[in-house]
């Protein structure tokens, strides 16, 4: 990761390679301090020392409650957890973190070098203030994180982990459930996809109708997570990232609220453009669902870039939808698809019908079907590390992609489709 940041300008943080190396960063951080958590619920005798300026009594309350560290004026004035308290917290503790199961790779790595993204300063003007993680057992997992720097908030969804949660259930439930269309594109809208259009059911379930969660659904919890850190400050910008299922609720979700956003009562909170970023996402919607994202694109309330590599096939399952009759699936988006050789840029709107490049036949897929390294974040890494891939990312921003007729059809840019 800090390979892929080398060369990367300071935070400002104005150019695709820098956002995409800050979602990944992110993406990964949900995943392993979940690890973290979960083994110190588990396990009593698995007792870590507290991150400078915490105590015991802090950290027994990490581990048993779902963290909101904003109503704490020690956290750094109710801004949440630094960076640099994390990675100092980690670097005592790694003994203990390197025996768990799973890779920890990267907070390790970062706990040790801790000068991702322009050292101290930045680590210091990063801010955990919400990590939702509790009922895990049957949930989802996402943090809240604020970055002072750029003056960002991020949703963060964690991606699938272990096999006794509800991770696999949600990816494995192909059918779909009706998505209210949003009310900001209803009018751009024809016929039944006015008032709704098809997604993913188990994405779909897991954020608004999750049977097994205890009080309100995590979709609302989110909501109102993202109402009280916006409303601490001003001029901020909302982004929301995540891996394979993290990166499917991170499109989902962005849908969402790129889709209220403005509207008074609901989401007069909330700035626009959403800004979404999933790495290594499945598919999530059907047509409607496409058509109603590059309205919501066109009229400036969302910017989404979809990344992954050719050989992970994750991205590729399922194209159609395991309802009856199926439906096809769609990707959505601007697709920073990293290859051996750099990268290939295209939204949705120049994509066709069941492109190769989407498509469980590709031959590189085929012969790397039976190994899931392609899908993990080294090998994300190591593309986006790429001379050739920091080249063509380093010198642009996703509001340029937009207006590029070399990566959005002509139609999206003249609003004729």
């Amino acid at each position: 990761m800090t390979e892929a940041n080398k060369e990367a300008p300071k935070p400002g943080g104005k150019n695709v390679a820098y956002d995409v190396a800050q979602a990944i960063l992110l993406s990964a951080y949900v995943y392993d301090f979940t690890v973290i958590l979960m083994e110190a619920r588990k396990d009593p005798s698995f007792v870590l020392e507290p991150p400078p300026g915490l105590t015991e009594d802090d950290m027994k309350s990490f581990v048993s409650k779902s963290i909101d560290l904003t109503k704490n004026k020690k956290f750094n004035g109710g801004n949440g957890l630094s960076l640099d308290q994390l990675h100092s917290f980690i670097a005592q503790n790694v003994g203990k973190i390197e025996k768990l199961k799973g890779s920890l790779k990267f907070l390790l790595d970062f706990a040790k070098t801790r000068n991702v993204d322009g050292g101290d300063d930045y680590n210091k003007n990063v801010f955990l203030m919400y990590h939702r993680s509790v009922q895990r057992s049957h949930s989802l997992v996402y943090s809240i994180i604020k970055n002072r720097n750029l003056k960002r908030i991020y949703i963060v969804f964690r991606g699938s982990e272990g096999l006794s949660n509800g991770d696999w259930p949600a990816n494995f439930d192909y059918r779909l459930a009706r998505h209210p269309t949003p009310p900001n594109v209803k009018d751009k809208m024809e016929g039944i996809l006015q008032e709704q259009v098809m997604v993913h059911r188990g994405f779909y379930n897991y954020l608004h109708e999750n049977p097994k969660m205890e009080g309100d659904q995590q979709g609302f919890k989110i909501y109102e997570d993202i109402k009280e850190a916006l409303g601490k400050e001003e001029g901020y910008t909302l982004h929301v990232t995540g891996h394979s299922l993290g990166g499917a609720l991170a499109t989902m979700y962005s849908f969402l609220l790129a889709g209220i956003a403005g509207i008074p009562e609901y989401g007069e909170f909330i700035p626009k453009p959403v800004t979404c970023i999933s790495i290594a996402a499945p598919y999530s919607g059907t047509h409607g669902y496409k058509l109603a994202t590059e309205h919501l694109e066109r009229e400036g309330f969302l910017r989404s870039l979809r990344v992954n590599v050719p050989e992970d096939p994750v991205p590729k399952a399922l194209p159609w939808s395991l309802s009856f009759p199926p439906q096809g699936m769609y990707h959505t988006g601007i697709n920073v698809r990293m290859t051996r050789s750099g990268c290939d840029i295209e939204h949705s709107s120049r994509v066709g019908f069941l492109a190769w490049k989407d498509s469980l036949l590709e031959p590189r897929l085929i012969l790397n079907v039976f190994g899931l390294k392609q899908h993990l974040f080294p090998y994300y890494v190591a593309r986006l590390s790429l001379k050739a891939t920091q080249d063509k990312l380093q010198n642009v921003t996703i509001d340029e992609l937009y207006q590029d007729e070399n990566v959005v059809s002509k139609e999206f840019i003249d609003r004729t489709f």
